[in-house]
């Protein structure tokens, strides 16, 4: 019985002492610093949006919703912009022949900004679609794609799921 206590002493004893090493405090500067990570707010429910005239609003932007999450207390630069590699990569996976959308119909009037990484911002992006020229010349919207990507500094910063975004004109 005397060797039992004493086992279950030195087994407590061993436990104790590596919980002791444990602390919240030695978590402190992981939970603090983790990176800013930006990304497409509507890619995360699906990376394809579809873009009707009825979704524009009077100036005939639709609103591209970018998120900041993490702990940083600096400002990051982000920026969008065409990525025609992505085009690619949505051609294989989705098994199309589709082009990347002409610059004629579309226009980023802010495609850099700042963002304050300290606020676990949402800022609100316009895009400007010519949905009404495109219909006009007479174009196919299923031959055709605009795959946006955010970048932020460097890929460290950017959540790589939704970090892209394919619109597709629906007429």
């Amino acid at each position: 019985m005397k060797t039992t206590r004493i086992i279950f002493c030195a087994v407590a004893a061993v436990c104790l002492s590596a919980l002791a090493g444990c602390s919240r405090q030695q978590y402190r500067l992981y939970e603090n610093n983790i990176g800013s990570k930006v990304y497409f707010v509507q890619a995360v429910s699906s990376p394809v949006l579809e873009v009707s005239e009825d979704d524009l609003d009077e100036s005939g932007n639709v609103a591209l919703s970018i998120y900041n999450a993490g702990n940083n207390s600096d400002n990051i630069t982000v920026r969008v912009s065409v990525d025609e590699n992505a085009c690619r990569i949505y051609n294989i996976e989705q098994d199309a022949d589709c082009q990347v959308l002409p610059q004629k119909y579309w226009s980023l009037p802010q495609p850099e900004f700042i963002m304050d990484t300290r606020e676990n911002s949402q800022v609100y992006m316009p895009l400007k679609l010519g949905i009404s020229s495109f219909r006009a010349d007479g174009l196919n919207p299923e031959e055709y794609i605009l795959p946006l990507t955010v970048f932020a500094g460097s890929t460290q910063n950017v959540t790589f799921d939704y970090k892209t975004i394919y619109v597709k004109l629906a007429l």
